[in-house]
């Protein structure tokens, strides 16, 4: 028989089979009318395997004609019913039936519905991403359907699928997934069937659905939604009452709350009834757009017993001690099982809730028309799931409820009663600087400001549109307590309020931090420096660059259904990027930096509407405290960055508050999550409360990290040895949110406020364990960990619970591969005390500098927080493992019965050719050592060798062959160092047009072994984290240099050579000079010359040494070199040399003199006239750089010819080139007339003995006149700007007695942008005519100081008190 024929048959049996529903099979969707049968062909059809090692594979590449069920395969169908209109037709009514023609053996059939994303990505399946190991999971509550077929071959099949399509659309899915197995598909003695797929090339039709719609609904009325008043924003307007009622049944009897047990009941008539406030959080009322509520964006209600003050709800608040004994119980049950997910049981409503979260979250129909109300709950369905329901609540005599079980779940009519004349007092605030305005409604519509009162403050209050306001000004740091009360008309009643007037910046990092991390990068410390190089070179997808453009929409979404907008990926890198440019521009002050910050967070302020998807949770508090950090950054950090206005800064707060906190606000009980979903939603609602100055989300975010209801509260996620929740899980989770733990106990110490020590240290002994593990403690030191069932909040076993320990399959995922957690929290607990850290220490510089890990995470923490000593930068250790699968193992095997976590060698040595082969495991496993160049670049060294990786011409196929032979460093062994910002590493050959290095394999599968080689691709192909593959992606396994070098003789051998001196002091013709020549590096750095010559007289040393007597004047151009073992660094240096007659010195590092036969002309200039007419002293100097008409001119003669400044050589001055820090300090030294003979001791830590400098800075710092940059730094080559320049000139005045008289009245445009410290002294130089500011009438105080500036300040000074007979 022909194909063709075949077809025909077969379509005409199919025709009889099923009849009306393959009239429209072929014709497409569409909108079906009442008792009309449309079709639905699927709209995505594939089948999984995990037959014969088929798990990692894709349906279609097996067979592309047929999809196979049974025999370890299943078949996922997607079905789109967008179309239906369910408003209008009844979902009960309509039948769904399945068609498809089957083929092959029999089987029992099984269908369910399952989520329409994968379970491992949250991405829509498709058939081209659909395996067995990354399928989507079941719903549970989706009922089942099985069908028997006894046929051994082909037939037209219909299945009955009604029930689980309406369940589906009745829970709002109107994209549906079939999932189809068979009774016994794990067997495999029973043959597999097949079905043909919607792709078949034979003619067939696929998979499709015909329904059938039943009578429409009759007009029956709809629910009015109840309004919240408009307080403003989100938060305001849920926690301010809509109603004060009280409730009854149609029965007309009452609901009363029992103060001792907390159960509500019916009472026979509203004596005894309690009365309720209801508060509304309805989420479009703040937000400007329009669609569905689902999840978050649905309105939600709360109802308040205001006889006890305690909120409704079906939680259960066990005590701490029937948690530890794992006796509690997460709900209130009343019949049916006590744990677990399944609303197939009874719920008790009480009135026992302190404060509503999700578990006192309702949903409220009222029907006006009617007069009455139905409530809802949504019993253990999840909010953002695509299983969420609703359940009606009903009252017994004696217990409000609501069931899930189909004959308790009926509809229940209430009538809420409203109770006039008793408003609740309910107030709340707007904090702007140091300003607390109250503000609340008028109760009981009392606008009479003399019946309120605010106890604790004198503030004036009245009503103003709309509300009754009082305003306390000028509060100081901390907490403020007040009483707001009403008494008026009989009627009384008041409340606490409690006012925080937060430190700004204040969430990560304070000023102190911020100024702190900018000085150490300035001088080039470590290592702090490496950490910024990082944070310069390492950062993939241009995410830290201030070019970056970042995407915005209107809705993100993760984790899939029930609705995912997807584009998360972008409002991550948006963060991430605001964050990143941030941070550099408080260490360049380059507004580049600050600009493009403020753009990214103007722009998603302004764009985001709606954060959603199943992870919507983690999608907001991974991220938002990103925004609000990078925020709180340039609007505070030094006066703030002035293009960020007002408004913009409003935009983003409001988004914070009306689309992040209503996703988070509960934390992540709306999802039963395990602990790192509660810490992520924490950090975040934690960030807004100090960003948007509200003081009860932050204090909700406190509460909730203490509350031990809450899965990662630090009492419920980690225990007294330091175990966390999720320890039995995975590291990668486990480390996750230790390291937002660590962060909101770091906002909270920003903010005095103490998360940290609670339960004797516990997040610090968290740490500790969590170290250990991840060490390898007790393979490499002998010590073990313990390990203990730990129970979670919901007493669940089936879910987030990970307590059969270390024997579990997934407990060694991401083991060792350290997150970027470490380092804040040592900088934490460095400053806290009081805890022991020694193995966070080693976890925290086994990795540092930091660097970028993940976006997960906010990355760079040794640059913002490390805190200890500077010390030199040696490189990290690692052994290198490959992230291609199936070498990576993601499970623990079996071996003799023993789980193991690894079978398979994953990790590089060098094999005889000096290759890097995938040869062993990781105890075998080598270490290598991340060196820094300084043109950022990187080499890779191998520790037992000494060799450097290196890239060779030699080809195999068209790859590079990579050998670790090299005994030097050269253009061939560097490499850029790339972050995937989800852990892995990549590199990129610059040498090789930067082409990505490529993992090979040679065979497949287990079998397969990776050799390095340099790839094809190059870095202009990654533009985002799947464009790197894991052929491309490399684990660094990090650990202690002690570990990593055990079985190596050689020391430890660090960055190649940075050369810091950039300029020499000038010399002079048969004087002697010195100087030594410094670099950063480890190990001995040996110098040379090799380009130029020195000037005649001079020799440098091996050590770095200038010295000699120059013979011969003029500037002397040359480069020196700087060597190590790991390679060397040059620097081309100028030297000038005088006449000895005429002793100068080049811009860059004057020598300022003073001659001998001047000193009395210099320190007695009371007797010159007041205007200056005995300037023109025998050593007066003319330069041929300043002219008469320079406006400095005089000036310039007139300190010259003091000696108090100097030339520059070759009769210059040099007026427009910058003064150091140390060139001031010799300047006010030489017009004191030290001897410097009496200051040689140092003071600061960056002034060495026998500078030209040393002496002029002991002394200033002894006198006052300056006080360093902290850390004991002064700084002395850093250029001085004009506000040091002024707190240097006040403070010296100051200190010798006299009072600066002022002359005139100045105020500067920018004078709020002169840091605290300075003001003063700007300002009464200024008064005093000593300062005088820019064209524009700027003072520009962080702008560099000139010599011409510098000399007219110091000329102005002398005459300013020549003029009033001062003597200095």
């Amino acid at each position: 028989m022909s194909k063709q024929l075949k077809q025909v048959l077969s379509l005409l049996l199919c025709v009889s089979l099923v009849c009306t529903p393959l009239v429209t099979f072929f014709l497409g969707a569409h909108v079906a009318a009442a008792a009309e049968t449309s079709s639905y062909p699927a709209v995505q059809d594939a089948f999984v395997s995990n037959f014969n090692a088929q798990g990692d594979s894709v349906g279609i590449a097996l067979n592309a004609n047929k999809l196979i069920y049974g025999k370890f395969r299943h078949v996922y169908l997607k079905f789109d019913l967008g179309a239906i209109d369910t408003e209008r037709y009844p979902i009960d009514g309509m039948k769904v039936m399945l068609n498809f023609r089957k083929t092959h053996a029999p089987n029992e059939l099984v269908f369910t519905e399952s989520e329409s994303a994968l379970r491992d990505s949250g991405e829509d399946w498709t058939v081209n991403n659909l395996t067995y190991n990354n399928r989507p999971q079941d719903i549970a509550e989706s009922p089942v359907v099985t069908q028997n077929v006894t046929s051994t071959g082909e037939e037209n099949l219909s299945v009955d699928l009604s029930a689980i399509f309406r369940s589906a659309l009745s829970n709002g899915r109107t994209t549906v997934t079939v999932h189809l197995t068979t009774t016994r598909v794990d067997d495999s003695a029973v043959s597999a069937s097949e079905m043909y797929a919607s792709r078949n090339t034979l003619g067939y039709p696929g998979p499709a659905l015909s329904v059938t719609l039943g009578q429409p609904f009759e007009e029956a009325e709809l629910p009015v939604q109840i309004s919240a008043p408009d307080m403003g924003n989100y938060y305001d307007n849920g926690k301010t009452a809509a109603m004060i009622f009280k409730m009854r049944n149609e029965a007309g009897k009452y609901v009363k709350v029992d103060p001792v047990s907390e159960k509500l009941s019916l009472a026979a008539d509203d004596a005894e009834a309690s009365t309720f406030a209801l508060y509304v959080q309805d989420y479009f009322a703040t937000v400007d757009h329009e669609e569905p509520e689902v999840g978050a964006t649905k309105t939600a209600y709360a109802i308040k017993a205001l006889d006890t003050g305690k909120y409704l709800t079906i939680q259960n608040y066990y005590t701490a001690e029937e948690f530890l004994s794992n006796t509690h119980r997460y709900f209130n049950i009343l019949s049916g099982d006590t744990s677990g997910t399944s609303t197939d049981r009874t719920f008790e409503v009480k009135a026992s809730a302190d404060i509503p979260n999700w578990n006192e979250r309702f949903y409220v129909d009222h029907y006006a028309k009617a007069g009455y109300y139905r409530i809802w709950s949504h019993l253990s369905t999840m909010r953002d799931d695509a299983g969420f329901n609703r359940f009606y609540v009903t009252m017994q005599d004696d217990a409000m409820q609501s069931s899930g079980t189909a004959a308790l779940d009926q509809e229940y009519r209430f009538y809420f009663e409203e109770v006039p004349g008793k408003d609740l007092l309910e107030v709340s605030q707007e904090v702007s600087g140091s300003d607390a305005e109250l503000f609340w409604l008028p109760v009981n519509g009392d606008t009479n400001p003399a019946h309120y009162s605010v106890d604790g403050s004198d503030a004036g209050i009245g009503f103003v549109d709309g509300f009754m306001r009082a305003t306390m000004t000028d509060l100081g740091a901390g907490s403020h307590n007040y009483i707001v009360a009403y008494d008026g008309s009989g009627y009384e009643a008041k409340t606490d309020v409690k006012v925080l007037i937060f430190s700004h910046p204040g969430i990560l990092l304070s000023e102190d931090d911020l100024a702190s991390m900018k000085r150490h990068v300035e001088a080039k410390e470590e290592p702090w420096y490496s950490d910024y190089q990082r944070l310069l070179n390492s950062v993939s997808y241009g995410v830290a660059s201030p070019d970056f453009v970042t995407t915005v929409f209107s809705n993100v979404g993760r984790g899939g259904a029930p609705s995912d907008s997807a584009n998360i990926g972008y409002f991550e890198k948006g963060g991430n990027a605001a964050y990143f440019n941030a941070l550099q521009w408080v260490i360049t002050g380059e507004e580049q930096y600050a600009a493009k910050a403020a753009d990214i967070l103007t722009q998603w302020a302004q764009a985001l509407k709606v954060i959603d998807g199943r992870d919507r949770i983690l999608g907001a508090g991974i991220n938002a405290y990103k925004y609000a950090s990078a925020a709180e950054i340039i609007r505070y950090y030094d006066g703030g960055y002035s293009g960020y206005s007002d408004d913009d800064f409003k935009a983003l707060q409001d988004m914070m508050i009306n689309v992040v906190y209503p996703v988070i606000q509960d934390a992540a009980a709306p999802m039963l999550a395990n602990g790192n979903w509660d810490a992520a939603a924490l950090v975040s609602m934690m960030a807004i409360g100090v960003l948007c100055d509200k003081t009860e989300i932050f204090d909700r975010a406190m509460a909730l990290y203490q509350d031990i209801h809450v899965n990662g509260s630090i009492f419920a996620y980690v225990n007294d040895s330091g175990q966390t929740m999720e320890t039995g899980r995975d590291q990668a989770h486990a480390m996750l949110a230790l390291g937002y733990m660590a962060e909101i106990c770091l906002i909270a110490y920003n903010q005095d406020e103490d998360l940290y020590a609670l339960y004797d240290n516990r997040l610090a002994k968290a740490f500790e364990y969590t170290a250990k593990y991840n060490l390898f403690s007790k393979e490499l030191y002998g010590e073990d960990v313990p390990f203990d069932s730990m129970p979670n909040v919901f007493g669940d076993t089936s879910r987030g619970y990970y307590g059969a320990g270390f024997d579990r399959e997934n407990n060694g995922l991401n083991r060792g591969e350290l997150r970027p957690v470490f380092e804040q929290a040592l900088a934490l607990f460095n400053k806290a005390g009081g805890a022991d850290l020694t193995w966070t220490a080693k976890a925290a510089a086994a990795m540092r500098p930091q660097g970028m890990v993940h976006f997960d995470n906010l990355n760079f923490g040794t640059l913002t927080h490390y805190n200890g000593e500077p010390a030199n930068a040696s490189g990290t250790y690692f052994q290198m493992r490959t992230r291609w699968e199936p070498l990576y193992q993601r499970n623990w095997s079996m071996v003799d019965g023993q789980r193991v976590a690894e079978t398979l060698n994953s990790y590089y040595d060098v094999n005889e050719n000096g290759e890097l082969v995938t040869s062993v495991m990781k105890e075998k496993a080598p270490f290598y050592q991340l060196i820094a160049n300084n043109d950022g670049t990187y080499s890779v060294r191998l520790v037992k060798s000494g060799a450097y990786l290196s890239v060779k011409e030699e080809l195999v196929e068209s790859y590079n062959v990579i050998r670790a032979d090299a005994t030097t460093i050269g253009e061939s062994e560097k490499f850029l160092l790339r972050s995937t910002g989800v852990g892995p590493f990549f590199l990129v050959s610059p040498k090789y047009e930067n082409r990505i290095v490529y993992q090979h394999a040679a065979g497949t599968g287990s079998d397969a072994v990776l050799t390095l080689r340099l790839g094809t691709k190059t870095l202009s192909q990654i533009a985002d984290i799947p464009n790197v593959s894991t052929n491309e992606r490399f684990i660094f396994m990090y650990n202690a240099e002690e570990i990593a070098r055990k079985d190596s003789p050689e020391p430890p051998i660090g960055a190649m050579p940075n050369i810091t001196t950039t300029a020499l002091t000038g010399g002079k013709v048969g004087r002697s000079y010195s100087q030594t020549l410094a670099a950063t590096g480890n190990g001995t750095i040996s110098w040379s010359v090799i380009d130029g010559a020195l000037p005649n007289g001079l020799s440098l040393t091996e050590e770095g040494l200038i010295s000699g007597k120059p013979t011969k004047k003029g500037t002397f151009g040359f480069t020196v070199q700087a060597s190590n073992v790991a390679g060397s660094d040059t620097q081309a240096l100028s030297l000038v040399i005088s006449a000895g007659a005429s002793p100068s010195s080049p811009v860059a590092d004057p020598v300022i003199t003073v001659p001998e036969d001047d000193k009395d002309d210099q320190t007695d200039v009371s007797h010159e006239d007041a205007d200056g007419t005995n300037a023109e002293t025998p050593n007066g100097k003319a330069f041929d750089d300043v002219s008469e008409a320079h406006w400095a001119a005089g000036d310039i003669t007139f300190v010259t010819a003091r000696g108090l400044f100097e030339g520059t050589g070759m009769n210059l001055f040099h007026p427009e080139a910058t003064m150091t820090r140390a060139m001031f300090a010799r300047v006010l030294a030489n017009l004191e007339g030290i001897e410097d003979s009496e200051y040689a001791a140092p003071v600061f830590t960056d002034v060495p003995e026998g500078r030209w400098y040393t002496a002029a800075v002991n002394w200033a710092a002894g006198s006052g006149i300056i006080s360093g940059m902290g850390q004991g730094r002064f700084g002395p080559n850093d250029n001085l700007t004009r506000e040091q320049l002024a707190a240097m000139v006040y403070n010296y005045a100051t200190s010798s007695g006299y009072e600066l008289i002022d002359v005139a009245k100045v105020t500067f445009a920018d004078g709020d942008s002169v840091a605290t410290w300075a003001r003063e002294a700007a300002n009464a130089l200024a008064a005093a005519g000593l300062l005088t500011g820019k064209p524009d009438g700027r003072f520009d105080p962080k702008g560099n100081v000139t010599r011409a500036e510098a000399a007219a300040v110091i000329s102005r000074l002398i005459r300013a008190h020549s003029a009033a007979q001062v003597h200095i």
